[in-house]
Protein backbone atom coordinates (compact mmCIF):
# COMPACT_ATOMS: atom_id res chain seq x y z
CA UNK A 1 0.00 0.00 0.00
CA UNK A 2 1.20 3.28 -0.82
CA UNK A 3 1.95 6.24 1.67
CA UNK A 4 -1.26 8.32 2.52
CA UNK A 5 0.59 12.03 2.67
CA UNK A 6 -1.75 14.76 3.99
CA UNK A 7 -1.76 18.06 4.85
CA UNK A 8 -0.70 17.94 8.83
CA UNK A 9 -0.09 21.68 9.80
CA UNK A 10 -0.73 24.43 8.34
CA UNK A 11 0.56 27.80 9.51
CA UNK A 12 0.28 31.33 8.79
CA UNK A 13 3.34 33.96 9.74
CA UNK A 14 2.36 35.10 12.93
CA UNK A 15 2.20 38.87 11.64
CA UNK A 16 -0.82 37.73 9.30
CA UNK A 17 -2.47 35.33 11.70
CA UNK A 18 -3.09 38.57 13.58
CA UNK A 19 -4.38 40.14 10.73
CA UNK A 20 -6.88 37.52 9.49
CA UNK A 21 -8.44 35.78 12.86
CA UNK A 22 -8.88 32.37 14.73
CA UNK A 23 -7.37 29.11 11.56
CA UNK A 24 -10.08 26.79 10.35
CA UNK A 25 -9.07 23.04 11.30
CA UNK A 26 -6.20 21.63 8.52
CA UNK A 27 -8.20 20.62 5.40
CA UNK A 28 -7.14 17.15 5.01
CA UNK A 29 -7.76 15.64 1.28
CA UNK A 30 -9.35 12.36 0.93
CA UNK A 31 -6.52 10.57 -1.20
CA UNK A 32 -7.72 8.49 -4.65
CA UNK A 33 -6.22 4.93 -5.29
CA UNK A 34 -3.21 4.65 -6.33
CA UNK A 35 -3.69 3.98 -10.31
CA UNK A 36 -6.23 6.54 -10.45
CA UNK A 37 -3.20 9.09 -8.75
CA UNK A 38 -0.65 8.15 -10.94
CA UNK A 39 -2.69 8.30 -14.32
CA UNK A 40 -5.23 10.96 -13.63
CA UNK A 41 -7.15 12.96 -16.14
CA UNK A 42 -4.81 14.70 -19.28
CA UNK A 43 -4.05 18.01 -18.97
CA UNK A 44 -2.68 18.98 -22.63
CA UNK A 45 -3.27 17.17 -26.04
CA UNK A 46 -1.90 13.63 -26.91
CA UNK A 47 2.18 14.20 -26.30
CA UNK A 48 4.19 12.37 -29.10
CA UNK A 49 7.55 10.88 -27.40
CA UNK A 50 10.23 9.90 -29.89
CA UNK A 51 13.41 8.61 -29.85
CA UNK A 52 16.01 10.71 -29.18
CA UNK A 53 18.06 11.36 -32.60
CA UNK A 54 22.23 10.47 -32.31
CA UNK A 55 22.11 7.78 -29.72
CA UNK A 56 22.54 3.99 -29.86
CA UNK A 57 18.95 2.63 -31.73
CA UNK A 58 18.32 0.70 -28.42
CA UNK A 59 19.31 3.47 -26.05
CA UNK A 60 17.25 5.96 -27.88
CA UNK A 61 14.30 3.94 -27.71
CA UNK A 62 15.33 3.41 -24.20
CA UNK A 63 15.06 7.13 -23.28
CA UNK A 64 12.15 8.12 -25.17
CA UNK A 65 10.28 5.19 -22.92
CA UNK A 66 11.33 6.59 -19.78
CA UNK A 67 10.60 9.73 -20.60
CA UNK A 68 6.95 8.81 -21.76
CA UNK A 69 6.56 7.06 -18.83
CA UNK A 70 7.41 9.82 -16.97
CA UNK A 71 4.96 12.39 -18.26
CA UNK A 72 1.99 9.65 -18.07
CA UNK A 73 2.84 9.40 -14.28
CA UNK A 74 2.11 13.22 -14.25
CA UNK A 75 -1.14 12.94 -15.75
CA UNK A 76 -0.22 13.50 -20.00
CA UNK A 77 -1.96 11.28 -22.12
CA UNK A 78 1.52 10.21 -24.13
CA UNK A 79 1.51 8.22 -27.75
CA UNK A 80 5.70 7.02 -28.85
CA UNK A 81 3.26 6.44 -32.51
CA UNK A 82 2.08 8.76 -35.05
CA UNK A 83 -0.36 10.69 -32.80
CA UNK A 84 -3.10 12.75 -34.52
CA UNK A 85 -3.55 16.38 -35.52
CA UNK A 86 -4.09 17.45 -32.22
CA UNK A 87 -0.52 15.91 -30.68
CA UNK A 88 2.39 18.07 -29.37
CA UNK A 89 5.50 16.25 -30.49
CA UNK A 90 8.36 16.06 -28.48
CA UNK A 91 12.08 15.29 -30.29
CA UNK A 92 14.97 15.22 -28.77
CA UNK A 93 18.92 15.26 -30.24
CA UNK A 94 21.73 14.32 -29.15
CA UNK A 95 24.72 16.61 -29.47
CA UNK A 96 27.49 15.04 -27.25
CA UNK A 97 27.50 17.68 -24.44
CA UNK A 98 23.60 18.06 -24.66
CA UNK A 99 20.40 17.04 -25.65
CA UNK A 100 18.64 19.79 -27.93
CA UNK A 101 14.59 18.89 -26.94
CA UNK A 102 12.29 20.64 -29.69
CA UNK A 103 8.60 20.47 -29.45
CA UNK A 104 6.24 21.08 -32.02
CA UNK A 105 2.56 21.20 -32.77
CA UNK A 106 0.94 18.74 -35.34
CA UNK A 107 -0.80 21.77 -36.91
CA UNK A 108 1.19 24.82 -36.42
CA UNK A 109 4.75 23.15 -36.54
CA UNK A 110 7.98 24.24 -33.76
CA UNK A 111 7.24 25.52 -30.77
CA UNK A 112 9.92 25.54 -28.65
CA UNK A 113 13.44 24.46 -28.64
CA UNK A 114 15.11 23.96 -25.47
CA UNK A 115 18.85 22.21 -24.66
CA UNK A 116 19.59 20.47 -21.63
CA UNK A 117 23.62 20.00 -20.93
CA UNK A 118 24.52 16.49 -20.31
CA UNK A 119 27.16 17.53 -17.21
CA UNK A 120 29.86 14.70 -18.52
CA UNK A 121 27.37 12.31 -18.33
CA UNK A 122 27.39 11.69 -22.44
CA UNK A 123 29.48 8.55 -22.46
CA UNK A 124 27.23 7.42 -19.94
CA UNK A 125 24.17 7.58 -21.72
CA UNK A 126 25.68 6.29 -24.81
CA UNK A 127 26.47 3.77 -23.03
CA UNK A 128 22.78 2.86 -21.43
CA UNK A 129 23.79 3.30 -18.20
CA UNK A 130 20.06 3.19 -16.32
CA UNK A 131 20.86 5.51 -13.56
CA UNK A 132 22.21 8.08 -15.96
CA UNK A 133 18.53 7.33 -18.46
CA UNK A 134 16.61 7.88 -15.29
CA UNK A 135 18.11 11.24 -14.25
CA UNK A 136 18.68 12.84 -17.66
CA UNK A 137 14.62 11.95 -18.44
CA UNK A 138 13.66 13.23 -15.21
CA UNK A 139 16.03 16.78 -15.90
CA UNK A 140 13.78 16.84 -19.32
CA UNK A 141 10.35 16.32 -17.91
CA UNK A 142 10.70 19.15 -15.81
CA UNK A 143 11.99 21.05 -18.88
CA UNK A 144 9.61 20.08 -21.15
CA UNK A 145 6.53 19.92 -19.14
CA UNK A 146 6.14 23.79 -19.37
CA UNK A 147 6.22 23.78 -23.22
CA UNK A 148 4.02 20.85 -23.05
CA UNK A 149 1.51 20.83 -20.69
CA UNK A 150 0.02 24.61 -21.10
CA UNK A 151 -0.15 26.91 -18.13
CA UNK A 152 -3.91 28.03 -17.04
CA UNK A 153 -3.29 31.99 -17.69
CA UNK A 154 -6.35 33.45 -16.34
CA UNK A 155 -8.21 33.81 -13.12
CA UNK A 156 -5.52 34.47 -10.76
CA UNK A 157 -4.68 33.72 -7.14
CA UNK A 158 -7.27 34.63 -4.35
CA UNK A 159 -6.73 37.97 -3.35
CA UNK A 160 -4.15 38.18 -5.68
CA UNK A 161 -5.60 39.00 -9.59
CA UNK A 162 -3.50 37.98 -12.09
CA UNK A 163 -1.00 36.42 -9.97
CA UNK A 164 0.42 32.41 -10.18
CA UNK A 165 1.79 29.97 -8.51
CA UNK A 166 5.66 29.42 -9.06
CA UNK A 167 6.90 26.08 -7.50
CA UNK A 168 10.79 26.31 -6.76
CA UNK A 169 13.38 23.69 -7.34
CA UNK A 170 14.10 21.37 -4.40
CA UNK A 171 16.94 21.32 -2.64
CA UNK A 172 18.79 18.68 -0.58
CA UNK A 173 16.40 15.92 -1.27
CA UNK A 174 16.56 12.50 -0.87
CA UNK A 175 16.13 10.15 -3.85
CA UNK A 176 15.17 12.39 -7.46
CA UNK A 177 12.28 14.00 -4.95
CA UNK A 178 14.23 17.29 -5.92
CA UNK A 179 13.32 16.84 -9.07
CA UNK A 180 9.85 15.16 -9.38
CA UNK A 181 7.97 16.61 -6.35
CA UNK A 182 8.17 20.18 -7.75
CA UNK A 183 7.18 18.82 -11.26
CA UNK A 184 4.37 16.91 -9.75
CA UNK A 185 2.99 19.61 -7.47
CA UNK A 186 2.89 21.63 -10.65
CA UNK A 187 1.18 19.38 -12.76
CA UNK A 188 -1.38 18.89 -9.48
CA UNK A 189 -2.20 22.81 -9.12
CA UNK A 190 -2.85 22.80 -12.94
CA UNK A 191 -5.36 19.94 -12.74
CA UNK A 192 -7.14 22.18 -10.09
CA UNK A 193 -7.13 25.29 -12.32
CA UNK A 194 -4.49 27.09 -10.47
CA UNK A 195 -2.64 29.52 -12.72
CA UNK A 196 1.23 27.76 -12.43
CA UNK A 197 3.97 29.65 -13.83
CA UNK A 198 8.08 29.05 -14.08
CA UNK A 199 10.62 30.30 -11.58
CA UNK A 200 12.20 32.21 -15.02
CA UNK A 201 8.76 33.76 -15.91
CA UNK A 202 8.04 34.93 -12.34
CA UNK A 203 6.68 38.44 -11.96
CA UNK A 204 5.99 40.82 -8.95
CA UNK A 205 2.23 39.45 -8.38
CA UNK A 206 3.36 35.35 -8.08
CA UNK A 207 3.90 33.88 -5.22
CA UNK A 208 6.75 31.07 -4.97
CA UNK A 209 6.11 27.89 -3.11
CA UNK A 210 9.41 26.21 -2.15
CA UNK A 211 9.21 22.61 -0.65
CA UNK A 212 11.33 20.72 1.86
CA UNK A 213 11.87 17.38 2.36
CA UNK A 214 13.37 15.85 6.12
CA UNK A 215 13.22 12.10 6.82
CA UNK A 216 13.28 11.01 10.20
CA UNK A 217 15.64 8.26 11.60
CA UNK A 218 14.91 4.94 10.92
CA UNK A 219 13.44 2.76 13.92
CA UNK A 220 11.89 -0.54 13.81
CA UNK A 221 12.08 -0.64 9.63
CA UNK A 222 9.70 2.50 9.70
CA UNK A 223 10.85 6.13 9.10
CA UNK A 224 8.95 9.35 9.38
CA UNK A 225 8.93 12.02 6.47
CA UNK A 226 7.73 15.50 6.61
CA UNK A 227 7.30 17.26 3.11
CA UNK A 228 6.82 20.87 3.85
CA UNK A 229 5.48 23.78 1.48
CA UNK A 230 6.27 27.44 1.87
CA UNK A 231 4.29 30.08 0.54
CA UNK A 232 6.64 33.09 -0.48
CA UNK A 233 6.49 36.45 -1.87
CA UNK A 234 8.63 37.86 -4.24
CA UNK A 235 10.75 39.08 -1.74
CA UNK A 236 11.17 35.19 0.21
CA UNK A 237 9.10 36.60 2.92
CA UNK A 238 7.19 33.47 4.54
CA UNK A 239 3.30 34.10 4.06
CA UNK A 240 2.38 29.90 5.12
CA UNK A 241 3.18 27.18 5.24
CA UNK A 242 1.29 23.37 5.02
CA UNK A 243 3.48 20.18 6.28
CA UNK A 244 2.45 16.03 4.93
CA UNK A 245 3.95 13.51 6.75
CA UNK A 246 3.75 9.54 7.24
CA UNK A 247 5.69 6.81 8.30
CA UNK A 248 7.04 4.54 5.61
CA UNK A 249 9.60 2.11 5.29
CA UNK A 250 12.68 2.54 6.07
CA UNK A 251 14.89 3.65 3.01
CA UNK A 252 12.03 3.41 0.45
CA UNK A 253 12.48 6.69 -0.25
CA UNK A 254 16.17 6.84 -0.75
CA UNK A 255 16.02 6.50 -4.77
CA UNK A 256 12.62 6.91 -7.49
CA UNK A 257 9.82 8.94 -5.93
CA UNK A 258 7.83 8.25 -9.36
CA UNK A 259 4.98 6.68 -7.58
CA UNK A 260 4.72 8.49 -4.69
CA UNK A 261 5.51 11.63 -5.70
CA UNK A 262 1.81 12.30 -7.33
CA UNK A 263 0.50 11.33 -4.65
CA UNK A 264 2.24 14.01 -1.73
CA UNK A 265 1.41 16.41 -4.96
CA UNK A 266 -1.95 15.59 -5.07
CA UNK A 267 -3.01 15.68 -1.43
CA UNK A 268 -0.94 19.21 -0.82
CA UNK A 269 -2.98 21.13 -3.51
CA UNK A 270 -6.48 21.31 -0.93
CA UNK A 271 -4.39 22.50 2.01
CA UNK A 272 -2.64 24.91 -0.56
CA UNK A 273 -5.59 25.89 -1.81
CA UNK A 274 -7.58 26.36 2.36
CA UNK A 275 -3.84 28.63 2.83
CA UNK A 276 -4.21 30.83 -0.12
CA UNK A 277 -8.04 32.11 0.81
CA UNK A 278 -6.25 32.40 4.48
CA UNK A 279 -3.70 35.63 3.36
CA UNK A 280 -4.83 38.68 3.44
CA UNK A 281 -5.33 41.01 -0.29
CA UNK A 282 -2.20 42.39 -0.79
CA UNK A 283 -0.02 40.13 1.24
Amino acid sequence: MMPRFFPVVLVLSLALLQACGPLPKPFQPQIKQEDQALIGPPVSPTIVVRPVANLPPEVAIQTRDVLAAILIDQGLTVDTGAGNIESRIVEGRFRGNAIVWKVSDAQTGPLRAEPQMMDGRGADLIAGDPDVVDSIAQQAAHLLMPIIAPVQTGGGLPGRPGGRLVVAPIARAPGNAGELLPLALTVALQQASLPVASVEDMRPDDLKVVGTVRLGTPSAGLQQVVVTWDVQDPQGRSLGKIEQGDQVRAGSLDGPWTQVAPLIAEAAVAGLVDLLYQIPSGQ
